[in-house]
């Protein structure tokens, strides 16, 4: 289950991170006019400047501060395109946050509010679920869906992972019955929205074989986790924990 985190907020630590991604920036510009950084300098300093400009937009969207966050989130996507290349997932993902944010322009701040209740009822969902009480952490789930549904729309990745989390509760109650179709119509969603060379497409293939290894459906599980396995391999490469983890889900099979 994956749970909303928001950053830090002060205005001093907005001011940190707007030096922060300037710093980085003049950086990259005086090594096109000096002599060439190495290639591991030049990687960390893109990654920092990635990493700032991501914070600076998550501290502007928290504060509702949405014209500053969009121009955050423009100079990275800009960022990413240049660094990845127009097909990358991370792309995909910029191109994305930026439309989240228009959607959430458009919201009236009762709206807003009504989804940062869904995240404070997300919270409650993971950790009733830890305590053994599911059946409560699905109610908050479902609430937390029909929220997400009403204001982002069934198109949205949020929306996906909110029903991934709410098909994890129902297969920790042996519920793989109403899991499944939440887990297909998940992987869906992200394969319309996000395409089928991205991370979380393969986390909801993942999802989908370990539901089905759950209920010792083998034949159908393979391809699926294989599939995933292939994905997380070209996306992610094979050094990345979640290669690891579908190595070790088939293995299981």
């Amino acid at each position: 289950l994956k749970v909303r985190t928001w950053p830090e907020t002060s205005d001093e630590a907005i001011r940190i991170h707007e030096e922060v991604a300037v710093v980085l920036s003049q950086l990259r510009d005086s090594e096109k006019s000096t002599q060439p950084l190495d290639e591991a300098t030049k990687t960390a300093i893109i990654a920092s400047q990635i990493s700032a400009l991501d914070g600076l937009a998550k501290r502007y969207q928290a504060r509702e501060d949405f014209t500053n966050a969009r121009t955050a989130r423009v100079k990275l996507l800009a960022l990413l395109k240049e660094t990845f290349g127009l097909e990358h997932w991370r792309v995909v993902d910029a191109n994305l946050d930026i439309s989240h944010l228009d959607r959430l322009a458009s919201l009236t701040p009762e709206q807003r509010n009504d989804l940062s209740r869904a995240d404070r009822l997300d919270k409650e969902a993971v950790a009733l679920a830890a305590q053994g009480k599911y059946q409560e952490g699905v109610e908050r789930a479902r609430q937390v869906c029909e929220i997400h549904k009403v204001l982002l729309g069934e198109k949205h990745p949020d929306y996906a992972q909110i029903l991934n989390n709410l098909a994890g509760l129902y297969a920790q109650q042996a519920n793989y019955a109403a899991a499944e179709p939440l887990c297909r119509q998940a992987l869906e969603i992200q394969k319309q929205v996000l395409g089928e060379k991205h991370p979380d497409y393969a986390m909801s293939l993942n999802n989908l074989a370990t539901l089905y290894g759950q209920q010792r459906n083998y034949a159908v599980a393979e391809p699926l986790c294989r599939q995933a396995l292939e994905i997380r391999e070209q996306v992610l490469g094979e050094k990345h924990p979640d290669y690891a983890q579908s190595l070790n889900n088939l293995a299981y099979l």
